[in-house]
């Protein structure tokens, strides 16, 4: 199992990718299909996807920033059950 999300924010493609442990032999499909529709993206690849990471290094890639990501829980109550967009006023 994979999952490939491509985006374009001010000119710039931005790819992202995650491939399930059991499943490393899509990294390399994976990163060709992505490379052969987006062409020249940034890529943000998870700390825990090496294999990805390294898939995309020996296409040429090179790693030029390190971000962390900060993930707070918040809880809401909601009426019915049904999923709903909740907005957090700070």
């Amino acid at each position: 199992m994979a999952w490939l999300g491509l985006g374009h924010t001010s000119g710039t493609t931005q790819c992202q990718a995650m491939v399930h442990p059991d499943a490393t032999q899509l990294c390399e499909p994976l990163a060709e299909l992505a490379l052969h529709h987006a062409g020249r993206c940034q890529w943000l690849v998870s700390c825990y996807q090496e294999l990805l990471a390294g898939s995309l290094q020996q296409k040429g890639l090179v790693e030029t920033n390190a971000y962390s990501l900060l993930v707070r829980t918040v809880m809401a109550a909601v009426e019915d059950r049904a999923w709903t967009a909740t907005e957090v006023a700070r």
